[in-house]
């Protein structure tokens, strides 16, 4: 009986909770059966809407279904190019990768994410640490740039953050909320999942 009565009340509460979401018409439905025209009977129609999500990812598509993505060719210089890029970083005053990263993504804002493994101990990965990263990187990028710090191979990072793994590379951290959660949360770690 009280297992009923808390299968019930979590009902009503998922019902009332769908319920100040909803959208309620009302039309009327003739009787068929009926002898005058005049008798009807109101009909409630519910439609539940979802609530809005802004920060969900929407991939943009063509009118023939393809996926577009916003591709960015590599950073793969000349040794001319690269010795420019370099004397640029030097007279801004800042390192050469981090040159590089503000060149491709522009003035996004810079993040600082504390990296920690669940599948290495300390000693196998250089233990904890911290890296700076644009807002708009891709996660198979971010791969790659933990990789050049601590030598985990990309294939074997499964990456998450506040409990919510990256599944897709080519969305950006704004589009997992990393950017929003890091300004107000700057210690939540950036955690190599195991398995």
């Amino acid at each position: 009986m009280i297992f009923l009565r808390i299968i019930t009340h979590f009902i009503w509460k998922m019902r009332s909770a769908f319920f100040s979401r909803s959208c309620i018409f009302s039309s009327r439905l003739f009787l068929s059966g009926a002898r005058e025209r005049s008798h009807c009977t109101p009909l409630v129609i519910t439609l539940f809407l979802s609530p809005p999500n802004r920060n969900r990812y929407c991939p943009k598509t063509t009118r023939d279904g393809a996926s577009v993505t916003e591709w960015t060719d590599p950073y793969d210089p000349t040794p001319e190019q690269e010795a420019i890029d370099r004397q640029k970083a030097f007279e801004a005053g800042i390192p050469h990768g981090e040159y590089v990263y503000r060149q491709r993504y522009g003035d996004c804002p810079i993040l600082s994410l504390l990296v920690v493994s669940e599948l290495h101990t300390d000693t196998e990965y250089g233990g904890p640490f911290w890296i700076h990263v644009p807002s708009k990187i891709r996660v198979s990028d971010l791969r790659d740039h933990i990789r050049d710090r601590c030598g985990i191979m990309p294939g074997l990072m499964k990456l998450a953050y506040r409990g919510q793994s990256f599944e897709d590379e080519s969305r950006k951290l704004e589009h997992y909320g990393v950017r929003y959660w890091n300004k107000k949360f700057p210690d939540w770690p950036l955690v190599i999942l195991r398995g």
